[in-house]
C-alpha cells in the first residue's frame, strides 16, 4: 500500500504541476477574451484577472514540486514532510470547494477549464489520502517513556 501511495502522490504532484502550466498558458487567451468586453473600468478588472491568473499558476508549480519531493520523507514520518503534506493537502482540498461556489455556467463551456478543475479535484483527494496513508503507515521510533 505504501508503494501505491507514493505513486499516487507523485502522479498527483504531476497533475498539480500540469494544472499550473495550463493556468499560465491560458492567461494570454483569457486576457484577449476579456479585452473584447466593453464595460466601465474593465482595465482594472483585466489587471486583477491577470494578476490572479499569473500568481495562481506560479503557486501551483512549486506546490506540485513539493508534493513530489515529500513522498519518501513522509513515509519515514519526518516532521517537516508531515507539515508540508498536511498544508498542501488542505490547500488543495480547498480548491474544489472554492470552485464549487464560484464557477459560473459560462466557465464550464471552456474544455481546458473543466479539465483543470477535474485534475485539481482528483489530485486534491488523491494527495490527502496518500498523505494520510503514508503518515499513518510510517514506522514509529522507539520511545523509552512509552510505558509510563
Amino acid at each position: 500500500m505504501r508503494r501505491l501511495s507514493l505513486y499516487v502522490l507523485r502522479a498527483s504532484a504531476v497533475l498539480v504541476f500540469v494544472a499550473g502550466i495550463m493556468h499560465l498558458s491560458m492567461t494570454g487567451h483569457l486576457m484577449r477574451w476579456f479585452h473584447t468586453m466593453a464595460v466601465p473600468h474593465s482595465d482594472v478588472a483585466r489587471a486583477a484577472m491577470l494578476l490572479n491568473h499569473v500568481v495562481a499558476g506560479i503557486l501551483l508549480l512549486p506546490l506540485g514540486i513539493a508534493l513530489a519531493a515529500i513522498g519518501q520523507p513522509l513515509s519515514r514520518a519526518e516532521p517537516w514532510a508531515i507539515a508540508i503534506g498536511t498544508s498542501c493537502s488542505l490547500a488543495l482540498l480547498a480548491l474544489p470547494v472554492v470552485l464549487m461556489f464560484t464557477v459560473r455556467d459560462a466557465m464550464l463551456d471552456a474544455p481546458i477549464f473543466v479539465a483543470a478543475a477535474i485534475m485539481l479535484s482528483v489530485a486534491s483527494i488523491a494527495v490527502a489520502v496518500s498523505v494520510v496513508q503514508l503518515w499513518s503507515s510510517a514506522p514509529r521510533p522507539y520511545r523509552r517513556d512509552a510505558g509510563r
